[in-house]
């Protein structure tokens, strides 16, 4: 209920105040996951973690890397679909930029390689460090809780204390996705209320646009 209010507080004060803890919240996962890539790959040619070069054994390990085989491999797509949601934010934000016209062009232009950098060389380091045999992840037993592959990267290298900072920033990137949502939705409120698919209410602008849109939401 905490973070629900503050969220709140945060979307209810002005755009202004959702950008700006928009942008250091997502500072806070961009430099994270620079460090988790720079960490990653020491760790791969045996720089970090002191039991040697890993290489590329992981990927080759068992059944891996088509584990499953194709209905398995196909199956990951509907998961994984769901890590790219969120891109429309640059459309919603574009009514509200001061520069739309050069603003926009670049965000899109930036996201090709925001999901090479941030999701593709990700996934392949986790990949190579840890194998897909290890209990700790989603398919964990009862017993054995799931933990996240990128704290579980840093454990398995012997940075326990960066583990713990990695569970602190993946909740950082929980109350960044709940801002934007809530962002989002207030705004999809107001367009459905001038097309006449939402209560009039939301079809109120400034304040009481905003504190009836994250009210219904």
């Amino acid at each position: 209920m905490g973070f629900l209010a503050l969220i709140f507080v945060i979307n209810i004060i002005s755009v202004k105040s959702f950008g700006e803890t928009e942008y250091w919240l997502s500072l806070v996962k961009i430099v994270t996951v620079l460090v988790f890539l720079v960490v990653g790959l020491l760790t791969i040619v045996g720089i970090m973690g002191g039991n040697g070069p890993i290489g590329l054994k992981n990927y080759t390990t068992g059944a891996a890397p088509f584990v499953g085989g194709l209905p398995a491999t196909l199956a990951v797509f509907v998961v994984a679909g769901f890590s790219f949601q969120g891109t429309e934010l640059i459309g919603i934000t574009a009514g509200e930029s001061a520069t739309p016209e050069t603003s926009i062009p670049k965000a899109i232009k930036q996201v090709f390689w925001r999901i090479l950098l941030f999701y593709i060389l990700s996934i392949a380091i986790i990949a190579a460090i840890i194998p897909y045999t290890s209990p700790n992840l989603l398919g964990a037993s009862v017993d054995q809780v799931a933990i996240s592959p990128f704290t579980l990267v840093f454990d398995r290298i012997g940075l326990a204390g960066a583990a713990s900072v990695m569970n602190a920033v993946i909740l950082t990137s929980v109350l960044s996705s709940a801002n934007s949502g809530m962002y989002a939705s207030t705004r999809m409120l107001w367009a459905m209320g001038g097309s006449g698919f939402a209560p009039r209410v939301s079809r109120n602008d400034n304040r009481g646009f905003r504190v009836a849109a994250l009210l219904l939401t």
